[in-house]
């Protein structure tokens, strides 16, 4: 996968030179359970233990390690169209708590800060990137406005 090539290939020149950032890319279902996607969601989990231990097992070497696990991203890979699947869109707003798509310019910024001076102190975190989905846990703000629900196709 890429995520152990990327940093088999990039990490002996980040040693070399004291210091260096690197940022994996998991995804929200690797913290809850995915019926008919198991392995995608374990290949995940794996992603961001893997994450945590290299971030312990090169930090004295001056490299941080996060992760990003992004959800409900309206790109090229995952249209927002094919995840309504004919459905009314402003389903949207009671899926997702801020109440619409992430676009990749949200997942880039987080990466931007992931990168800079500003996450210093900060390796071996995996951060939800999920306009609050994770935090929902499965509940879903109503269209009314009203109050909540797990069933989402129910307003």
């Amino acid at each position: 996968h890429h995520v152990f090539r990327c940093t088999r290939t990039f990490l002996p020149d980040m040693r070399e030179r004291g210091r260096g950032v690197i940022i994996n890319v998991s995804t929200v279902e690797a913290f809850r359970g995915v019926p008919h996607n198991s392995a995608y969601s374990a290949f995940n989990a794996g992603v961001s233990a893997f994450t945590r231990s290299l971030a312990v097992e090169v930090g004295r070497d001056g490299i941080r390690v996060n992760c990003i696990a992004p959800d409900m991203a309206d790109t090229l890979q995952t249209p927002g169209d094919s995840m309504l699947r004919g459905r009314d869109p402003q389903l949207i707003r009671s899926w997702i708590p801020l109440g619409r798509w992430g676009q990749p310019l949200d997942y880039a910024k987080v990466m931007l800060f992931l990168a800079g001076d500003l996450s210093s102190f900060m390796t071996g975190n995996t951060l939800m990137v999920d306009g609050g989905t994770m935090a929902a846990s499965g509940w879903y703000g109503r269209a009314s406005g009203s109050g909540w629900t797990n069933l989402p196709d129910q307003p």
